[in-house]
């Protein structure tokens, strides 16, 4: 972090602080941390790869939703979707 410069003079007072985007920018790997798609978005994405699909639960394990649903025939299925890209693994 730059250091804050103070110039104080019988005429004038003047302070230098350093751009607030350059002391308190976030790094290309907490940038990439906060991008999450939100539970909602993965239970969409489950049921529109399961057609006719029930929702039955949601878990999150690490970087990934585990989104269980029960398929038209009765069967229930986990649909592991990336929590950074949306992805289904």
């Amino acid at each position: 972090m730059a250091a804050t410069h103070i110039d104080i003079s019988p005429k004038s007072i003047s302070i230098e602080m350093p751009y607030k985007t350059d002391s308190y920018a976030l790094t290309p790997t907490q940038k990439f941390a906060q991008k999450q798609i939100s539970p909602a978005k993965a239970k969409s994405i489950a049921l529109s790869r399961v057609r006719g699909g029930e929702y039955v639960d949601l878990r999150k394990t690490g970087n990934f939703y585990i989104v269980r649903v029960r398929t038209r025939d009765g069967r229930i299925v986990d649909i592991k979707i990336d929590a950074t890209t949306g992805r289904v693994k």
